[in-house]
């Protein structure tokens, strides 16, 4: 599994990560358009993926079967034993309770209650019909997904997080997608890449304080993606 994160990479580029991005929208008329709240939201989680050189570091590995085990069952193992969370709850919250503060209306975070699903690639969101049958009229929808994420070796001893997502602005009364932003975050180069030996050490700390680097980066992307006009969330 070394070339884990080539074959991602080329995966990814065959098949372009959703549409074309839209315009940010502008804060002043959606003061004026009479939401009366704002829903934070997600999509379906993508299965993470992990090497395995990565997954041979956990107690629960057996040597001589470690590395023929999936990319993607080691994944679900460790995030179900150390808790590791899909980066896009995270980002949605914080998008939509700093956004509903600019809008001045309140905010609701409304897990998708999706099961995470088989593919490891996500290339579209739910569509805007489909969160207006969800969540009624009269909301402004913040919807992110995780359209990709996983961790793979750098050299012999480091390891790197590479995260993909996208978020949407959706209008529930006329079905729309408001604006829209990709993001990706930068991968580490080895010399700042963190030690492969501590990822999952002290309940998986290192890769979950990467993940969640990951995740304040493409916030900032989709705060100044999503929205334009004075008094931008922040």
């Amino acid at each position: 599994m070394k070339n884990l994160s080539k074959m991602i990479l080329v995966l990814v580029a065959a098949f372009p990560l959703g549409a074309a991005a839209k315009k940010p929208v502008d804060l002043t008329v959606l003061r004026q358009s009479g939401y009366q709240t704002l829903i934070a939201t997600t999509d379906q989680t993508p299965r993470m993926t992990l090497a395995s050189e990565v997954w041979s570091l956990s107690p629960a590995s057996v040597l001589g079967i470690v590395a023929f085990v999936d990319a993607k069952q080691k994944a679900d193992k460790v995030r179900a034993e150390y808790d590791v969370r899909d980066p896009a709850q995270y980002i949605a919250a914080a998008l939509g309770r700093e956004t509903a503060a600019a809008l001045g209306i309140t905010s609701s975070d409304q897990p998708s209650g999706l099961e995470s699903s088989f593919s490891s690639v996500h290339l579209t969101l739910r569509s805007a019909k489909e969160l207006a049958a969800t969540y009624g009229t009269g909301a402004l929808v913040i919807n992110v997904g995780t359209q990709n994420w996983f961790a793979d070796t750098v050299g012999k001893d480091r390891y790197r997080v590479s995260y993909w997502a996208k978020a949407q602005v959706v209008d529930t009364n006329t079905r729309t997608v408001l604006a829209s932003k990709e993001c990706q975050a930068p991968l580490k180069k080895r010399d700042v890449a963190p030690e492969l030996s501590a990822m999952l050490a002290g309940d998986a700390e290192s890769l979950k304080f990467e993940l969640h680097e990951a995740a304040n980066y493409c916030l900032d992307v989709f705060r100044k993606g999503l929205f334009s006009g004075a008094a931008q969330p922040q």
